[in-house]
């Protein structure tokens, strides 16, 4: 059946049908005409569509959906109340695998975000014995890269992958900037770091920025604050598996403790150390930023002893850690000058400016950093008391050459 308009040759149900072009003297006003016919048709279709699929209570595929919000959006007037309704809900609202769509996608490929964490994996290795001007330039390159794509709206899952990676860059820069005598910036990328690790929820490499800033504060002499920082890490690394970190940490803060002259703290401290070290998981391992081993758990025990003012028992420790510690390790040069440090406690004047001056003139700028210099000048005030002595009069001039003072 058609009705009136079947005077036309169009049957209603016909919608589809290709509408006949007359000839009219503005060929183009009458396209539009007839298209905007079309559109007409076509939206009271898909306004019965709708009308009958909610009353059918069906969900209709997304394409017509979408094809329906297209056509309507400008045919309210002409619609039901119940699809006005409908359609100002498509206009406004949001379906729900268009919200999984924007949660899931990214900018950043997963090819790219693993090389990402895989580099900056090899920065934290690198960081203990590469010069920090060699690292300097790359390690701000790629930090430079991951911020511009935390620019960028990313899904929840690899934003906080690029956080946990800006966290450690920013760490690493951090240090980088310390070993070449920057506090300031220092300051700065490790304040950054700490916002991003947080945002990133990573307790494991919060632990370990907040470890990096305790020797930030003892370079400024608070040493106090310096020991907030490390119980601050050891509180996050509770939230983790105990690895090797947990027994870093709880050396650090057994020496911050044995510098404030507190020896019940020291011991204890130093207990957990050692049963972190027993319980360590390997699996758990976080590559980059848990580098302990028992040579250096020997070397911070031996600088406790040594500032507990326990001479014996620091050098049997120190003498464990070099034996451990490969020749190339930089840690060795703290470990020796308190090694020779435990001689100026015994009054073996000589024996210990010989051993710090080998230290130092095996020392190549690069290593020169502000934790060993501040190393070199507690050593230095070991030795007041013999001042007049002449291994120390030489022993001054080599700092001056080396460090430019003479204490």
């Amino acid at each position: 059946m058609t009705d009136k308009r079947r005077g036309r040759g169009e049957p209603d149900d016909h919608i589809a049908k290709v509408i006949p072009l007359r000839r009219p003297s503005n060929p183009g006003d009458q396209l539009a005409n007839d298209l905007n016919t079309l559109v007409h048709r076509a939206g009271a279709t898909f306004t019965e569509l709708v009308a009958t699929a909610a009353e059918q209570q069906l969900e209709l595929p997304r394409a017509a959906r979408a094809a329906a919000r297209l056509l309507l959006v400008g045919l309210l007037k002409e619609t039901s109340p119940s699809n006005v309704i409908w359609v100002t809900d498509m206009r406004d609202g949001c379906e729900p695998e268009e919200l999984a769509e924007a949660l899931q996608g990214s900018s950043v490929g997963r090819a790219t975000l693993d090389e990402l964490e895989q580099r900056v994996v090899g920065f934290g290795q690198e960081l203990p014995s590469t010069p920090p001007l060699q690292l300097r330039g790359p390690v701000l390159d790629y930090l430079g890269r991951v911020r511009l794509l935390l620019t960028r709206p990313q899904p929840v899952a690899v934003r906080g992958r690029l956080c946990s990676v800006a966290a450690q860059l920013a760490g690493i820069a951090g240090a980088v900037m310390f070993d070449l005598h920057q506090p300031a910036k220092t300051q700065g990328y490790y304040d950054a770091a700490m916002f991003a690790a947080v945002e990133a929820g990573d307790p494991a490499l919060a632990a370990w920025l907040l470890a990096n800033a305790s020797y930030l504060h003892v370079y400024r002499g608070d040493e106090p604050a310096a020991l907030d920082a490390a119980q601050g890490a050891v509180t996050f690394a509770r939230r983790c598996t105990i690895t090797t970190q947990h027994a870093w940490l709880a050396s650090l803060e057994a020496e911050l403790h044995a510098t404030l002259a507190d020896r019940c703290a020291t011991e204890a401290a130093l207990r957990r150390a050692d049963r972190a070290m027993r319980l360590a998981s390997t699996e758990a391992r976080r590559p980059g930023i848990d580098f302990f081993s028992p040579a250096k758990l020997s070397a911070y025990k031996g600088s406790c002893f040594m500032l507990l003012g326990q001479p014996a028992q620091a050098r049997e420790h120190c003498q464990e850690a070099l034996a451990l510690l490969s020749p190339a390790a930089h840690t060795r040069a703290f470990v020796e000058l308190d090694l020779a440090t435990t001689f100026a406690q015994q009054r073996e004047v000589e024996r210990a400016c010989d051993v710090a001056r080998e230290t130092l003139t095996r020392l190549v700028l690069d290593e020169r950093t502000p934790r060993l210099v501040r190393r070199v000048q507690d050593f230095r005030r070991s030795l007041e008391h013999n001042g007049s002595a002449r291994s120390v009069r030489y022993l001054d001039e080599e700092f001056q050459v080396a460090f430019g003072f003479r204490r």
